[in-house]
């Protein structure tokens, strides 16, 4: 399998922000085949060090350590109340509110864990979709995909906590082929901001809904 390019979108040394594709896995696993810490060890010559995650299919800024150490203090950085992860994700439906939050603990390997996510609604999306920013105060596994659904706004493109029927009429309609969840801004504690662009399956879908005028 050919090596991909991993586009860099802040370089800090020892560390930096990649943006992840959606559909490459973070790391190695059970019937995982090419994964982002195998691309960039076989880009940089050395193992990487993994600072966060993101769910396979979503795509966005992450962070990396080129040395353990500088993935433990990006860590560290990441925990500080001055730092925020925000997403867009297009969602199922129009929320009846311009923004709210949602707090409802998640389980996480049998164990409840407290999550607060954060949403404003951007703007609507045709009569049957919502283009949302989200920021996470936790960072549980779907956070966002497990918050939204228990809404009533699942995620279009979920293929684990979103509405199967709903999904297959979005492919079949509108292309969504994939889940339409980005991390789009990483802003850390003293004043680093990085921003990633829309992929193409997200753009495509936005633009098929033009804003208004």
């Amino acid at each position: 399998m050919a090596q991909r390019t991993i586009e860099v979108l802040h370089d800090g040394g020892d560390w930096v922000v990649v943006n992840k594709p959606a559909g490459l896995p973070v790391q190695p696993g059970e019937a995982v085949g090419a994964n982002l810490a195998g691309e960039l060890e076989a880009i940089w010559g050395q193992p990487p060090h993994l600072v966060h995650r993101l769910d396979r299919d979503t795509a966005g800024c992450l962070i990396v350590g080129k040395t353990r150490q500088a993935a433990a203090r990006l860590a560290k950085i990441l925990s500080d109340p001055g730092s925020r992860k925000t997403y867009h994700a297009v969602v199922k439906g129009i929320p009846e509110d311009a923004s709210g939050e949602i707090s409802e603990t998640i389980e996480v390997h049998g164990v409840k864990k407290r999550a607060l996510t954060r949403w404003k609604l951007v703007r609507q999306l045709g009569e049957e979709c919502s283009l949302l920013e989200i920021v996470l105060d936790t960072g549980r596994m779907h956070q966002i995909r497990i918050h939204m659904a228990k809404k009533g706004h699942p995620l279009v493109g979920d293929d684990r906590h979103g509405d199967f029927a709903f999904n297959r009429r979005m492919k079949r309609e509108a292309g969504a082929k994939k889940l339409l969840l980005v991390a789009v801004r990483l802003e850390l504690s003293g004043g680093i901001r990085v921003e990633a662009p829309w992929p193409a399956h997200f753009s495509g879908f936005c633009a098929r809904f033009p804003a208004d005028p």
